[in-house]
């Protein structure tokens, strides 16, 4: 399945997002992300490279022209069956 996402349309501070794309991390264990995917200016993304009978933690990340890059988004948790 996808994993879809919200982009965001301003910063913390209220100035307007310079959004260049994303990046999904993911891992085992909830908070500890040891795999991170550039996906570019998408708002869903398939990752493919998951094993079976694991759950895996994911969240996504914003990142601008500059490299700066967000906070992570709320955690989704999924179970491969």
């Amino acid at each position: 399945g996808n994993l879809p996402w919200d982009a965001p349309t301003t910063n913390v501070d209220g100035t307007p997002v310079g959004l260049t794309g994303y990046k999904v991390y993911y891992g085992t264990s909830s908070g500890n992300y040891a795999t991170s995917i550039v996906v570019g200016n998408v708002t869903t993304y398939g990752v493919k490279t998951l094993s079976i009978e694991t759950t895996y933690y994911l969240a996504v990340a914003a990142y601008d022209t500059e490299g700066n890059e967000s906070d992570y988004s709320n955690e989704v948790s999924i179970a491969i069956q």
